[in-house]
């Protein structure tokens, strides 16, 4: 086997990039798929939702995967299209600064989901 010139074609040559393609939509299945659990969260107990997402930064990091999942797949812009924004009271919260956008998103994408 030729010697790979380039990093390109060493992953081309080892199937390497389409491994990481079908992991990206297996993430992005269970990114969007968790979505839905926390809207149903949400839904049955928002008080319950907000005190974990600002107590336990595991949430706050899955929450930020779920964003980036949305917004690699394009719905994002679906979600802003509703015209709520979240970030006032995201604003209020007692969260470092860096999560208070991820709060106002991730309240933007649960009101999506439960207000189709």
């Amino acid at each position: 086997m030729k010697e790979p010139a380039t990093y390109s074609e060493y992953l081309a040559q080892n199937n390497i990039g389409k491994q990481t393609e079908g992991l990206s939509e297996i993430v992005d299945n269970s990114m969007i798929k968790l979505s839905m659990t926390y809207a149903n969260q949400y839904q049955t107990n928002p008080k319950n939702f907000i005190s974990c997402f600002l107590k336990y930064q595991s949430i706050r990091t899955v929450c930020a995967w779920i964003i980036g999942t949305y917004k690699h797949q394009g719905i994002f812009d679906e979600c802003k299209a509703t015209g709520k924004d979240f970030t006032e009271y995201a604003n209020r919260q007692n969260v470092p600064d860096k999560w208070k956008r991820v709060l106002a998103e991730i309240l933007l994408i649960i009101y999506s989901i439960l207000n189709p």
